[in-house]
């Protein structure tokens, strides 16, 4: 006796949801399973044919691969449950029939669409995108937008509210993409370039913003003024370069911000003044952060400046700090002395040619509220630079709980050296445990 087809005895819906996690090209191979498989695939509320198509070398491939979308679409009606669809562009394809596919889909209430355009494809995308009164999620990578094809000027997506751009060079206004979108909640920008004098985000509901060009060797910023008009703001992610200036409103309670600040290193005195002055600003907006994530730059005249280390606000609700790769003690001393309330750090230092030595030894605090402290070891010797900060914490920290310590040091004798020294050192906390892992 045969075992049993337990799967295929599943209601409907669940097949959709285990289909739903896999490309249209894989559940539309399980149509040959059995009869009862022969039409699962075809209700699937999601059509992802993103890495289908990146195996499309010429025109003959991509007209039948369109030929066959086309197919899969005439066999739904617009009642049907489209969840999510996943298209990119690509050399050879027909502007109309690609067009013709996202209206209809469109006309079916799909409520996410992540489209991969080419830069000469912009003009694809049908006007109806942009009044639609489904969408909840919109992906735009690799699009080239210019002031002749544009964003049009009436834009309305009245339930939209996850935005992601990808790769686009925005010129011109753009005031109209947000502002059409009332209800945005996340935005989403990577890899974008940013030709023109001001860019304006105005979203009042919106509670997550990346700006993230972290994979460019230079962010294309420096000449543009950033105007942030959300009040309610709980997250940014910032990893771009440093604004030419910032407007920004006044956020009510954020939660978290992340800073990474791209700099080329040929920056003019006059400049490196301007970027203090930004950076001071922008870091005076999140001065009610409870989570502030620090990542020293390639170049470091940022963190180091003495006019903007002065500047720094005090942060009264900063609960958490992470450090990574901030090369002055004097940086790391400035912002502990500004988060008076802080329980728990991160630090991950990372010694190199641009350290610059600090009196950790005279920076006496008693730590009041820090419960919890982690260190990244990335030197494969141990620096004593880490050394003397576990110290000092130790010794002077009296509600310190928890100290862990990744470290990444050559040979057990060394290891061992190290170990011991820290678990020797007094300390001012007596329920603190130190932990090592590797």
């Amino acid at each position: 006796m045969g075992e049993r087809d337990q799967i295929s005895e599943l209601a409907d819906p669940i097949l959709h949801y285990i289909l739903s996690d896999h490309s249209t090209k894989v559940a539309f191979c399980t149509s040959i399973l059995s009869k009862r498989w022969n039409y699962i695939w075809n209700r699937v509320p999601v059509l992802d044919f993103e890495n289908t198509i990146c195996g499309l070398r010429n025109a003959s491939k991509v007209k039948k691969f369109m030929i066959s979308v086309e197919k899969i679409l005439r066999d739904r009606n617009q009642e049907a449950n489209i969840k999510k669809f996943t298209f990119k562009c690509r050399l050879y394809m027909k502007p109309s029939r690609v067009t013709s596919s996202i209206s209809f889909l469109l006309k079916c209430n799909v409520e996410e669409m992540k489209l991969h355009l080419d830069s000469k494809s912009f003009s694809i995308i049908p006007a109806s995108l942009f009044t639609s009164k489904s969408l909840i999620s919109l992906h735009l990578k690799e699009t080239k937008v210019t002031p002749r094809v544009g964003f049009p000027k009436y834009i309305s997506l009245p339930k939209l509210k996850i935005l992601t751009l990808n790769e686009i060079t925005f010129t011109g206004k753009c005031e109209q993409l947000f502002a059409g979108c009332h209800v945005l909640e996340e935005l989403n920008i990577w890899e974008c370039t940013f030709a023109m004098r001001e860019f304006c985000i105005s979203a009042p509901l919106l509670k997550t913003l990346v700006i993230d060009n972290s994979k460019r060797h230079a962010a294309e910023m420096e000449d543009c003024i950033l105007n942030i008009h959300a009040h309610g703001l709980l997250s940014l992610k910032y990893t771009t370069a440093v604004a030419k200036d910032y407007v920004l409103s006044n956020f009510v309670a954020p939660v978290e911000a992340h800073f990474l600040f791209s700099l080329t290193g040929d920056e003019t005195m006059e400049q490196k003044v301007n970027q203090n002055a930004a950076v001071s600003k922008l870091l005076g907006a999140f001065s009610h952060v409870k989570c502030l994530s620090v990542i020293a730059p390639p170049v470091h005249h940022l963190f180091v400046s003495e006019d903007l280390l002065n500047k720094l606000p005090t942060f009264h609700k900063l609960n958490r700090l992470e450090l990574y790769h901030v090369t002055s003690d004097g940086t790391v001393i400035e912002l502990l002395k500004v988060s008076p309330y802080l329980e728990n750090l991160v630090f991950c230092l990372f010694v190199d040619e641009d350290y610059t030595d600090g009196d950790v030894e005279g920076f006496h605090t008693s730590f009041p509220h820090l419960k919890s402290v982690s260190f990244e070891v990335e030197d494969h010797d141990g620096h004593p630079r880490e050394l003397r900060w576990m110290k000092l914490i130790l010794k002077n920290a009296i509600a310190l709980e928890k100290m862990s310590i990744c470290y990444d040091l050559e040979g057990l004798e060394r290891r061992q050296e190290f170990m011991e020294e820290i678990r020797n050192v007094p300390r001012a906390s007596s329920v603190c445990l130190v932990e090592f892992s590797q």
